[in-house]
């Protein structure tokens, strides 16, 4: 009997144990779910519209914590298939450009969403963890954003050796401008530059000879802050002068 009882209170004993090991385990296992989470990185992108992007996207990747292996990003439609990749090889220790292939050509207008993944050198148990962001892309803008102000009017004969044309930018700033004046037939009277609007200014468009009464055409190109992809933009105004 006595025997008995010791090997029931031995067996007791280690029951206890192996609760409190398992007790302890499982506190350990929360503990380190706990400390894993997305990945702890910011992403940036030189430019939001599309047009910046012919055949790769660059995506600047800075960590926010220590550093990161098997660094890989990739963009999504919200369908989930995949539409660009790339990776980089080295440890990322503090921030740089990862250069993203795009796999059907030039990125159409449109939101995306980026993923970057990769292991922490700080907490390797975690394994692979995820970042995740929305981008959006825009479009190119498709006409100048300016307005003819008081346009020139009336007589032809009133125009010397110069067409004055008064612009207003709405909202962003113009550069490079140039302007001409066209008849009817297509035939050029006159052109001139200038530097930037931003604001109101006059285009001065300096004759290669007299107006004559008739409807003429007055184009206005000029670039805005957008890629170059985009190209020049233009905006124009018919006049008549009789």
């Amino acid at each position: 009997m006595r025997r008995r009882s010791s090997i029931a209170g031995l067996l007791g004993l280690a029951a206890v144990v192996v609760i409190a090991v398992s007790t302890a385990s499982g506190v350990t296992a929360s503990a380190t779910a706990a400390g894993c989470s997305h990945l702890a990185v910011s992403v940036s992108l030189p430019s939001n519209f599309a047009a910046s992007y012919p055949s790769t996207v660059s995506v600047n990747v800075t960590t926010r914590g220590g550093p990161i292996r098997n660094l890989h990003a990739a963009i999504y439609t919200f369908s989930g298939d995949q539409i660009a990749s790339g990776h980089r090889a080295a440890a990322l220790t503090s921030s740089a450009t990862v250069k993203l292939k795009l796999a059907f050509g030039a990125l159409q207008v449109g939101s995306y969403t980026l993923v970057v993944s990769g292991t922490p050198t700080a907490s390797p148990s975690c394994g692979l963890e995820k970042f995740t962001k929305v981008e959006a892309f825009k479009d190119c803008v498709t006409s100048l954003p300016l307005t003819f102000v008081n346009p020139p009017a009336g007589s032809a004969s009133a125009y010397g050796g110069f067409l004055s044309v008064p612009l207003k930018s709405n909202g962003p700033l113009v550069r490079e401008i140039e302007g001409a004046v066209y008849a009817a037939d297509g035939t050029l009277f006159g052109d001139g530059t200038l530097s930037g609007l931003y604001g109101q200014a006059t285009l001065n468009l300096k004759l290669n000879q007299a107006l004559v009464p008739g409807e003429y055409t007055v184009v206005v190109a000029g670039l805005i802050s957008q890629p170059a992809a985009c190209g020049p933009k233009t905006a124009q105004i018919t006049l008549d002068f009789s």
